[in-house]
């Protein structure tokens, strides 16, 4: 998989997970929001939808295609355990995905005890919500906008749900506004690291 990396001066990594149609450099000035010393890793999806970067297939009627998630899951997570490897020296793991890029986040969560210490999952849709949580990271966000054309409240709601009945405890920023990100957000996510 392609990765980029950006070296930084504390004891942090981030893992960068985009959403559609980004690349692995995507949320570079997100991450400098957040954590501005942190050492980033951005990892560019697999998948090429009619030019669109992805980290996983849909069908053209706009669902998921499972086989696609469940192959690239297990790639991702294997990719991730590379970079943790490699940057050992690093002492906390904070993997940062947002829509796209938090849908197979979550979904790596479900399938494996990975060790990752904090969790941002900005505008997740809830991926095969009949499946329950495997990791409990010690730092969960979770962000929705009530507007978001891709979310719907039932969804978001199930979502929250599945957290609970894994004992996940969960910070969350719900605004007004769609599928972009707001500086609520940004803010949550700083204060949920200061903690």
């Amino acid at each position: 998989m392609i990765n980029v990396k950006r070296e930084g001066s504390n004891e942090n990594l981030m893992i960068l997970l985009h959403g559609t149609g980004g690349d692995a450099t995507s949320l570079f000035d997100l991450a400098a929001m957040i954590d501005p010393h942190a050492t980033y890793v951005g990892i560019q999806g697999n998948v090429d939808e009619n030019g669109v970067t992805r980290y996983f297939k849909r069908y053209p009627n706009g669902q998921f295609d499972l086989k696609s998630l469940a192959k690239e899951t297990y790639e991702l997570k294997n990719e991730i355990d590379r970079i943790i490897a490699a940057n050992s020296e690093l002492k906390k793991v904070i993997v940062l995905g947002y829509s796209n890029g938090a849908n197979i986040a979550q979904n790596i969560m479900k399938e494996f005890d990975v060790s990752w210490d904090t969790v941002l999952l900005f505008h997740p849709v809830n991926v095969r919500p009949e499946v329950p949580f495997k990791y409990q990271p010690s730092q969960v966000l979770i962000t929705y906008g009530d507007k978001d054309p891709y979310v719907s409240k039932e969804n978001y709601q199930a979502f929250k749900e599945l957290l609970k009945q894994a004992n996940i405890k969960y910070d969350e920023v719900v605004h007004d506004y769609g599928h972009s990100l707001i500086k609520e957000e940004i803010d949550a996510a700083i204060a949920l690291l200061n903690k």
